[in-house]
């Protein structure tokens, strides 16, 4: 996270530009937020949501958090940052996000054809199919490593697979669904 946040902002691969001091600040900030969410989350999920309720609104919350992250944004970032917090999930949903963050440029060239990591006009002006098709692998990879990470066992691996589907699909439709209304008000 600190490697991101104070990588250059130039380049095929850019990063935040932040200074060491800033990028280590929001860390800890952030770090310290993980493990205190934990203690109100499982108390909502328990005394208010229900555990169904409670998982319900989390998958939601990361499929909005999915979308804010394949906007290159320093406020989408913060923001996809605070969703992973709301998720009630130390750690995991992060690494599968910066990992989606790291690889975004290589999608946005294989799905748009263009290089970097400039998508502020792609997805409004793109194809229908190049949309659909990075919105899907962003899904796919985030899923893939968010559910390696939460299980972290070779044995598990139909659990993995199995869940990495069913949440990537359901996750591609409320995005697409999402990003279509968002452009027709648009």
């Amino acid at each position: 996270l600190v490697l991101y946040m104070t990588g250059s902002i130039t380049g095929f691969n850019p990063g935040m530009g932040m200074s060491a001091i800033d990028a280590n600040a929001i860390y800890g900030i952030y770090v310290g937020f993980v493990y205190f969410m934990v203690v109100p989350g499982g108390w909502i999920a328990d005394n208010i949501l229900g555990h169904q309720k409670a998982v319900l609104i989390g998958a939601i919350i990361i499929a909005l958090g999915h979308f804010t992250l394949a906007i290159p944004l320093a406020q989408t970032f913060f923001l996809g940052l605070i969703l992973d917090l709301l998720t009630n999930n130390p750690g995991s949903n992060t690494i599968a996000c910066l990992t989606v963050s790291y690889v975004r440029p290589f999608l946005i060239n294989f799905s748009f054809g263009i290089s970097g990591n400039t998508i502020s006009s792609i997805l409004s002006k793109s194809k229908i199919e190049s949309r659909l098709l990075f919105i899907g692998i962003v899904i796919l990879i985030h899923h893939l490593i968010y559910f390696l990470i939460s299980y972290f066992s070779a044995l598990a691996i139909i659990s993995i697979i199995k869940s990495t589907i069913i949440n990537g699909v359901l996750s591609f439709i409320v995005l697409t669904i999402s990003f279509e209304f968002i452009k027709k008000n648009d």
